[in-house]
């Protein structure tokens, strides 16, 4: 399992907005994240699931 530092930042005048950067422990890099969807991103290291569950771009090819 990793392990994650976040930091958020949001603006006052407009709590939904937020930024951040996410640090994984044991490494010195660190992402920078504008948006909820770029965070999930950094998380699932940009691969998205369709409806089935299965991440996109697998499958048969035909």
């Amino acid at each position: 399992m990793d392990s994650y530092v976040i930091h958020i930042y949001r603006q006052w005048h407009s709590p939904k907005n937020f930024v951040g950067t996410v640090e994984k422990v044991g490494q010195d890099s660190k992402k920078a994240f504008t948006s909820v969807e770029e965070l999930w991103e950094i998380f699932t290291d940009g691969k998205r699931a369709n409806s089935k569950g299965k991440e996109k771009g697998e499958g048969s090819k035909v």
